[in-house]
């Protein structure tokens, strides 16, 4: 599976700017790609003014981005602030990880754990499951930002082969971001990709050090740091089946249950 790291700059709190910089950039990714990945909110920054971003799962952006992928057979992830419904008529905005594929199916994951420093906690609701991708061949856990601190919420049973985090990951924590990926790579035998935002909001500037790594925390492509970037590596199913064969680290974890309330 061919895989774009997709890392952008996003205008502030415009949806359809950030939106028309997509369409463009999906159009001059080399062919065959399979997904390119794009950051946590990538349609508005990470923004709490959920009046102003936070849209319905029938918006039209949400129609455009089908449309792309539709036309350029491509699929898309990354997150957005999304309304949520629930069947009682409720509502609340989530962030949001939309998995695009190339027929305009949609998956969807709410990140879990909320950047309460940040006060997202406040603004959006935290979501309790995880959602394993099976996509051409390949088994993918996507993960939001935060939810990289937490190897707990990672953990591989042997249920995935490939990790995604999408985020919007300040330069001042740019070691941590960097560390951590390369530890769930590791524990989780697994390749892990992290792709990051650059440029500044209100609040931070971002660098990016978005990247691939494999089962050994080994980087195997990189993004210009500080640049707007795209680019791409191949992931494949027997090379990561092989490694776990002869390394069976995941057979001797430990077991355990997630209580999410």
């Amino acid at each position: 599976m061919k895989i774009s790291i997709c890392q952008t700059d996003i205008i502030w709190n415009d949806i359809d700017a950030n939106l028309a910089h997509v369409e463009e950039l999906i159009a001059g990714l080399e062919e065959g790609v399979d997904i390119a990945v794009f950051p946590e909110m990538f349609l508005s920054g990470f923004s709490m003014d959920t009046d102003k971003i936070a849209i319905e799962m029938n918006d039209p952006a949400i129609g455009r981005l089908r449309d792309i992928a539709r036309r350029h057979n491509i699929a898309l992830m990354g997150s957005l602030a999304i309304i949520d419904r629930r069947r009682d008529g409720t509502t609340f905005p989530v962030n949001r990880l939309l998995f695009i594929a190339h027929d305009g199916t949609v998956l969807t994951y709410d990140k879990h754990h909320l950047f309460s420093p940040g006060g997202e906690h406040r603004h959006y609701a935290a979501g309790r499951d995880k959602c394993i991708i099976h996509y051409k061949g390949i088994r993918i856990l996507p993960l939001i930002c935060y939810d990289l601190r937490f190897p707990v919420w990672s953990r591989c049973r042997g249920d995935y082969d490939l990790l995604v985090y999408v985020a919007s990951w300040p330069d001042s924590r740019a070691y941590v971001w960097q560390t951590l990926l390369r530890a769930r790579a590791i524990e989780n035998v697994c390749y892990v990709i992290g792709v990051n935002r650059v440029g500044i909001d209100p609040y931070a500037t971002y660098r990016g050090y978005s990247m691939a790594v494999d089962c050994k925390g080994m980087p195997v492509v990189r993004a210009k740091d500080g640049h707007e970037d795209c680019v791409t590596f191949v992931v494949r199913r027997h090379v990561i089946d092989s490694f776990r064969q002869k390394f069976p680290a995941l057979d001797d974890a430990d077991r355990f249950i997630i209580d999410t309330d």
